[in-house]
């Protein structure tokens, strides 16, 4: 099996990347974000936290509402290994 990284792959880690540079986390953060594939509703009243980190495998499954306001160092996944069956699942987070 070949594995390689995608161009849009690479756009995805290199803007969430940018995101967890030193920046605003009121708009300005939000929108590098939002433009990795996670949908935020509202980026001028929504705040993010510095080391925030998100799914790569589906950013698309996070959306995060208006007035939200994210601590540093969190963590949000939309996929987990089930333990019962050892089957890959996914699923949307709403914040």
């Amino acid at each position: 099996m070949k594995t390689y990284l995608s161009f849009k792959r690479i756009k995805l880690y290199f803007l969430l990347w940018l995101a967890n540079l030193p920046m605003p986390g009121h708009g300005i953060r939000p929108w590098f974000v939002r433009l990795a594939g996670v949908n935020i509703l509202d980026p001028k009243h929504t705040f993010i936290g510095k080391d925030v980190k998100y799914d790569g495998v589906h950013p698309e499954l996070i959306t995060i509402e208006s007035g939200v306001r994210i601590t540093g160092g969190t963590t949000i996944l939309t996929h987990y290994i089930d333990p019962a069956t050892g089957a890959f699942r996914n699923g949307e987070v709403r914040i």
